[in-house]
């Protein structure tokens, strides 16, 4: 799922051919349209050059080295699954409300336990979710959005 720069390329090289004010001088509104185009083209390579610095930067945080080619190449999907990951850490560690001590320390031995936060502090996890403005600045981010628009859903 999601796109890429040569997705973008592909499409704008089609619309292009079309929307040309060269191939439509009887369309007085061709130019315009096609300045549109290079503008929404600029914006998508905009927000895809953002969703792949939001993937780093959640990847990095989770504790894993860093995103791999593949998922940079269309990062939409892979940025979605981590903004699930982090929300299921932090409610899992956090919980809501007055958490017994008994309940915290076994949610903290699950999260120590798993795989998919090996290399992840629980306590630094935590802290920088709850003091730091940057993942939650991420999480209302419109390139967020646009990776979830691009996410398969599964019903």
């Amino acid at each position: 799922g999601g796109y890429g720069e040569p997705d973008i390329a592909h499409v704008y090289r089609q619309l292009s051919r079309v929307l040309h004010p060269d191939k439509n001088p009887d369309l007085p509104r061709a130019r315009e349209a096609f300045l549109r185009l290079s503008e929404a083209a600029d914006e998508l390579r905009q927000s895809l050059g953002e969703q792949k610095t939001a993937l780093q930067v959640l990847t990095v945080g989770l504790g894993q080295p860093t995103a791999s080619q593949e998922q940079l190449e269309r990062p939409q999907e892979a940025l979605f699954a981590e903004v699930c990951r982090l929300l299921s850490a932090v409610c899992g560690l956090a919980g809501e409300g007055d958490v017994p001590i008994i309940a915290q320390g076994r949610a903290l031995a699950a999260f120590t336990a798993s795989t998919a936060f090996r290399l992840c502090a629980a306590q630094q996890l935590l802290t920088a979710f709850f003091n730091q403005p940057d993942f939650l600045t991420l999480l209302g981010a419109a390139h967020l959005r646009a990776a979830y628009d691009c996410t398969p859903k599964r019903r």
